[in-house]
């Protein structure tokens, strides 16, 4: 290779190699912006991500601060979700409920379905813009949920609605207190009763349509008379007494709210006419009844009197006639005379006890007598009752008896005389016994018990035997059927 050749090649090797090394340069610079701006895309990708975080947990903390639930229904509508808050709300939790168009409407009251899912298909359908509303949702322990409902259309860069989003909020216990708001301001309106409603310097300022149908018939100024004023000062809270206009007779109840502004008299009246006629009319009939039982008494009682005056002769002479020398069939015509007699005394004696019992006239005379002595006298006509039917007829006394007792003597016997006299007459055989002694059961008493080997009485007589006028079935033994009823009267 000649010299010139030698030079035009070395010069092209040296533009080569600056070329490569500018190139390098160039590919070295451009290395170095592509990394620099790598960087700060990331950086701001990174910055990015973390405002959206710091966004998102600001989100979630305003909600749990609420104590409000978060929903999303992605278009068709056939995904939902619901946040943690949501299910909790209503007693359930993550994966109780299908992610589904069916799960959220199984969580809807059955009868407001239809409506909930008429609500919801308008709004995602885009035909309203606007979804506050109020659901009646059902929860997990079967009890109903007042949920106000809330939510937003997600679109995407054309318009289009991608999704639902929306938050539920409990207000239950809300609804609860407006049921009872509205309850107390529709009463007055709805309560057939007149109310009216004072300041306490008498100025009324509220009465319902039952008190405006009647204000021709009362005043309403009259109810806030000086008797009223004056209770109100002494303090009294609740004020009740009866008021008359005209033919009517009300039940005036007064509630001064003294811890309320203004310190309004609520007055609320009950017409109680009926009820006072009615009270008038079982007042009348007390008296006439009492009247009745007076007259029934007295007249028994002249009756009786008069009856007995007779009897006692019939008596006394059938009693001496048999003491006379007849025959033996006058002898037993007198003795039939006699014992008639006795019975029919004895049904006199009876009935007028019974009357002045029923009339509450029959009084006690207790006073000390000897209780061995006043038994053993009382018996000796019933041991020869007894006698004379072939029984044995005994007294047992316990020996921690006191000797004298604190009773009315007379009517100690007249119990003794028809429990003893009952137990005679219906045994056949055997014997009957009068046992005495204190009571186990009453501290300062006497039990007197009386037994015999009769036939007894059933069970579901024993209650009924001391009924005025009754007797056993099959047990015609003379009598009145007042001597039992008299003994439980009497005790």
């Amino acid at each position: 290779m000649d010299e010139v050749s030698q030079k035009t090649l070395e010069k092209r090797i040296q533009t080569l190699e600056k070329l490569l090394a500018e190139e390098q340069d160039a590919r070295m610079s451009a290395e170095a912006m592509l990394s620099a701006d790598s960087a700060r895309t990331l950086t701001a990708l990174r910055q990015q991500e973390a405002e959206a975080s710091l966004l998102q947990r600001r989100i979630d903390l305003a909600f749990q601060a609420t104590g409000d639930g978060l929903w999303e229904i992605k278009m068709p509508g056939d995904e939902v979700w619901f946040s943690a808050r949501a299910l909790e709300m209503l007693g359930y939790q993550e994966g109780d409920i299908l992610p589904s168009w069916d799960g959220l409407l199984s969580l809807i009251q059955p009868e407001e379905r239809a409506t909930a899912d008429r609500i919801f298909g308008d709004f995602m359908d885009g035909d309203v813009s606007v979804l506050p509303a109020t659901i009646g949702f059902a929860h997990k322990n079967g009890e109903g949920c007042s949920i106000l409902v809330r939510a937003v259309h997600q679109t995407d860069e054309r318009g289009q609605i991608i999704a639902v989003v929306g938050s539920m909020t409990d207000i239950t216990e809300l609804e609860a207190e407006k049921a009872k708001v509205r309850e107390l301001a529709e009463f007055p309106l709805n309560n057939p009763n007149p109310i009216y409603q004072f300041t306490m310097d008498g100025e009324l300022t509220y009465m319902n349509p039952a008190a405006e149908t009647i204000v021709e018939r009362l005043d309403p100024y009259s109810l806030y008379d000086e008797r009223l004023q004056n209770l109100i000062k002494s303090g009294e809270e609740l004020i009740k007494y009866e008021v008359t206009s005209g033919y009517n007779v009300f039940l005036l109840t007064a509630a001064v709210r003294f811890d309320a502004p203004g310190q309004p008299v609520n007055i609320y009246l009950l017409d109680i006419t009926e009820r006072k006629q009615y009270e008038g009319m079982l007042k009348q009939a007390k008296q006439d009844a009492e009247a009745a039982s007076v007259a029934k008494s007295d007249f028994l009682a002249t009756m009786s009197h008069e009856l007995r005056t007779p009897m006692n002769g019939i008596i006394g002479l059938s009693d001496l006639l048999q003491d006379l020398d007849l025959g033996e069939e006058a002898y037993e015509l007198a003795r039939t005379i006699h014992g008639s007699g006795q019975n029919l005394l004895g049904l006199i004696n009876d009935i007028l006890d019974f009357s002045k019992i029923e009339a509450d006239e029959l009084n006690l005379e207790p006073h000390s007598f000897h209780l061995s002595d006043t038994v053993g006298e009382n018996n000796r006509y019933l041991v020869h009752m007894a006698r004379e039917k072939g029984l044995e007829f005994k007294v047992e006394m316990h020996p921690d008896l006191p000797e004298f007792v604190f009773l009315d003597s007379l009517r100690v016997r007249q119990v003794l005389n028809n429990l003893l006299g009952n137990a005679i007459k219906f045994t056949e055989k055997g014997s009957v016994t009068l046992f005495i002694r204190p009571s186990e059961m009453m501290p300062d008493s006497l039990d007197f018990i009386v037994s015999d080997t009769g036939v007894g009485i059933p069970k579901d007589k024993i209650k009924t035997i001391f009924n005025k006028f009754e007797t056993l079935d099959g047990r015609q033994a003379g009598g009145t059927g007042l001597g039992l009823a008299i003994s439980q009267r009497l005790i």
